[in-house]
């Protein structure tokens, strides 16, 4: 078994909103941090930004397309040629839904967000899960979706991603039950990112309705929630931070929704 101090965490798309909070939360726990994104640029102003924040981390970075087959061999290729093995790996990456009806939403874009959010998850999880087994410790988190739970009548390619996602992790928890690797999902609902703010500000700008908050309009409005507000990136890297320690050693093959209650809304 890896000692705590020594382990390292690989999150996917690092470089958003929600794979930036998660890193910076393993960052603070004490990891080595492998960040992944698809442009240089981007993981290079990130790494900037956790080394500002978190004094004393060590930070690999790497740029690759997870969605082919031939750039997830380049990120596990990369990582061999640093003598760098996986303890934990964080699936952040995903997103790519249209947001479309069912007869706009063409096969191609089914086809990009699968490839995307189930095949970028099952290919990682293949390359570094083998070696948690025999090394006898590992993490596993997914990030999955509400929309899984309950999808919306657009969109219908993401959610039904999102919830190939649930179902795999379920799965690859069965496959490595008694060999100290748990596998997990999470499972946001609405976060407020920095693209999620710039969806709700003109919105409340034009609304006559009295909501005096972004969070206030977003749970009246958007997402009804039992909390009256939106969770933070920062709320999910907590609960990645416990599944990704030894504390959550007794949680595998469970989704944790973090979604103020979304889920248990009824429609008015």
């Amino acid at each position: 078994m890896t000692s705590p101090s020594l382990r390292t965490a690989l999150v996917t798309g690092a470089t958003g909103d929600l794979g930036f909070a998660i890193a910076q939360r393993l960052l603070k726990d004490g990891h080595r941090m492998v960040l992944h994104a698809r442009d240089a640029d981007k993981a290079r102003h990130r790494a900037a930004e956790l080394k500002a924040q978190v004094s004393g981390g060590e930070i690999v970075t790497l740029v690759a397309d997870i969605d082919t087959a031939a750039g997830r061999a380049e990120l596990v290729a990369e990582l061999a040629k640093a003598r760098i093995h996986i303890d934990v790996l964080v699936n952040c990456a995903g997103g790519g839904g249209a947001h479309e009806s069912w007869w706009d939403t063409g096969d191609e874009k089914w086809e990009a967000c699968f490839r995307l959010n189930v095949m970028g998850t099952v290919g990682l999880c293949k390359a570094f899960v083998p070696g948690m087994k025999q090394r006898g410790w590992g993490r596993v988190i997914n990030i999955a979706s509400v929309a899984a739970s309950k999808p919306l009548a657009v969109g219908p390619e993401y959610a039904s991603a999102k919830a190939a996602v649930r179902s795999l992790t379920v799965s690859l928890a069965l496959e490595c039950a008694n060999s100290g690797v748990t596998v997990n999902s999470v499972s946001p609902g609405l976060c407020m990112t920095e693209k999620v703010k710039g969806f709700l500000e003109p919105l409340v700008e034009a609304s006559s309705r009295s909501e005096n908050s972004l969070d206030e309009f977003a749970s009246r409005n958007v997402f009804p929630n039992l909390i009256g507000q939106l969770a933070r990136p920062e709320d999910i890297g907590e609960i990645v931070s416990l599944l990704a320690s030894d504390r959550g050693a007794v949680i595998t093959a469970q989704d944790l929704v973090v979604d103020g209650g979304y889920l248990s809304v009824t429609p008015a």
